[in-house]
C-alpha cells in the first residue's frame, strides 16, 4: 500500500507541473491535412537522455533512430519525402520530459515523438501529447498502468511489465528446473510492477516466491546486507530487476558472497558495461528474458545486428531501447506512407479507423507480425533468452517455455 501511495503521490505532482506547462504553453497546431501532398521533410521526435545517468541507453537510442532514418531516406524517403530526425534531451527526469513534450508539441511540423526511456516520464508527459493530439510512442516504458490512463495518443513497442514479468517466472520455472524464488528489486515503477505481475503468476506455476529484497537505484554500492538476506531465504533461482550499473554490482558482490544461484533478469542487464562491472565468473549463470532478440535469424535483426556490432564493436548487443526506438521510426514512417496524418497518426497505428487496417510486417525488430491493442499495448510476442558465456560474450539461450501461463 506504501508503494502504490508513494507511486500516486509523484505521479500527481509530475500532472501538476503538466497543466501548469499545458497551460502557459499551448498553441494552436494547424491542420497538416495530406501529408504526401507537400515536399517538405517528414519530421519525427526523438525524446531521450543524452545526459545524466541513463545516457548511454539515450545514445544507443539516438543511433538507432538515425539509423532508420538514413536507411528510409537511402530506399527513397516516404513517398517521396525525406525524413528528418529531431532530438531533444530528456535526461531521464521527469522534470525535464514535460519541458521536452511541450517543445514538440508546439511544433507543427512535428508528426509524431518516440518518447521516452521511463515509466514515470511517459505519465507525466501523456496529458500533454494527448492535449496536443500528437502521437507518442514509448519504446522502454513498461508499467503496466500507463495503458489504464485513457489517453489516446499514446502507445508503446515495449513490452508491458503485465505480460513480461510472468515470461520471467515461466522460464524460472519450466526452462531452469526451479521452485523457490527470491526477488530482488529497484525501488521504481518497474522493480514494483515486476514483483506484483511475478507474485500473480508464479502459484498458478507451482513457483513459490520466498522473499524480497529491495534498493533505491543509483544510491547504493554496498548490497551485502540485502544479499546476506537472501542467502538466507533458501531459494533456489533469483530475480533480479535492475538496470546495468546496479545489477553489474550486485551480481558480483552476490559471487564474491559465494550467493552463486541462477539469475534470471532482463535486457537491461545486455550492455558490455555489465560485463565489466560484474566480471565474467559472476555472470555464468545470469539470463536475460527479452522480447527484442538481437539474435533472430530474421533478416531485418541480422542487419541491424551487423550495422551496430559495427558501430560499436563485436562484444557488444543492441539493447531493448535500441532497437525498439529503430522500430518506432519505422512504425511512424510505415503509417505515414500509407496516408496516415500528424492528426490520426496515433489512430492509424491502433486500426481505430474504419475499413483501415495496419500491421506491421516483416519490418520490425520486435517480430514478423505486429499489431496493437486499442490501450497502446503490442498484442502479441515471443520472450527470448540471451545470456553471457565463459568469453565474457552475449550469446543467445532459446526461447521461454510458457507452459502454464493463461
Amino acid at each position: 500500500m506504501k508503494r502504490t501511495m508513494n507511486r500516486i503521490v509523484s505521479l500527481l505532482l509530475a500532472l501538476a507541473m503538466v497543466f501548469a506547462l499545458m497551460a502557459c504553453g499551448k498553441k494552436e497546431v494547424p491542420p497538416s491535412n495530406n501529408l504526401n501532398e507537400t515536399t517538405e521533410p517528414i519530421r519525427i521526435g526523438l525524446a531521450c537522455a543524452l545526459s545524466g545517468a541513463s545516457a548511454a541507453y539515450g545514445n544507443f537510442q539516438r543511433w538507432a533512430a538515425e539509423l532508420a532514418v538514413k536507411e528510409v531516406n537511402d530506399a527513397g524517403g516516404v513517398n517521396g519525402r525525406k525524413v528528418e530526425l529531431v532530438v531533444l534531451d530528456d535526461a531521464q527526469d521527469e522534470a525535464q520530459a514535460p519541458i521536452v513534450a511541450q517543445n514538440f508539441c508546439d511544433d507543427p511540423t512535428i508528426i509524431g515523438v518516440v518518447a521516452h526511456g521511463g515509466s514515470s516520464l511517459s505519465a507525466a508527459t501523456q496529458p500533454i501529447f494527448e492535449e496536443a493530439g500528437l502521437c507518442n510512442i514509448a519504446p522502454a516504458s513498461s508499467s503496466n498502468y500507463l495503458s489504464d490512463l485513457g489517453m489516446t495518443q499514446w502507445l508503446r513497442i515495449v513490452v508491458s511489465d503485465l505480460a513480461q514479468a510472468p515470461r520471467m517466472a515461466a522460464f524460472a520455472k519450466n526452462n531452469l528446473g526451479c521452485s523457490k524464488m527470491a526477488i530482488i528489486y529497484s525501488n521504481t515503477d518497474a522493480g514494483i510492477g515486476i514483483v506484483d505481475n511475478i507474485e500473480a503468476v508464479s502459484g498458478g506455476l507451482g513457483l513459490k516466491i520466498v522473499g524480497k529484497e529491495t534498493y533505491n537505484p543509483g544510491t547504493e554500492s554496498d548490497f551485502s546486507t540485502l544479499i546476506t538476506k537472501v542467502k538466507s531465504l533458501g531459494a533456489d533461482v533469483i530475480c533480479l530487476q535492475s538496470n546495468y550499473q546496479d545489477g553489474g554490482i550486485i551480481l558480483k558482490q552476490m559471487h564474491e558472497l559465494g550467493l552463486d544461484l541462477p539469475v534470471v533478469s532482463l535486457s537491461t542487464l545486455t550492455y558490455r558495461a555489465t560485463v565489466e562491472l560484474a566480471g565474467i565468473d559472476a555472470l555464468q549463470n545470469t539470463y536475460c528474458v527479452c522480447t527484442f532478440n538481437p539474435f533472430s535469424e530474421a533478416e531485418i535483426n541480422k542487419g541491424f545486428l551487423e550495422k551496430y556490432t559495427a558501430e560499436f564493436g563485436d562484444r557488444e548487443i543492441p539493447s531493448s531501447p535500441c532497437g525498439l526506438t529503430y522500430d518506432a521510426v519505422n512504425v511512424i514512417c510505415e503509417a505515414i506512407r500509407q496516408d496516415a496524418t500528424r492528426e490520426n497518426l496515433a489512430d492509424w497505428i491502433m486500426n481505430r479507423i474504419p475499413g483501415q487496417s495496419f500491421v506491421m510486417e516483416n519490418n520490425m525488430l520486435l517480430g514478423p507480425r505486429v499489431t496493437w491493442a486499442d490501450n497502446g499495448n503490442v498484442d502479441s510476442f515471443v520472450s527470448s533468452v540471451i545470456r553471457v558465456d565463459e568469453n565474457g560474450d552475449f550469446v543467445p539461450f532459446g526461447d521461454v517455455d510458457t507452459t502454464g501461463l493463461s
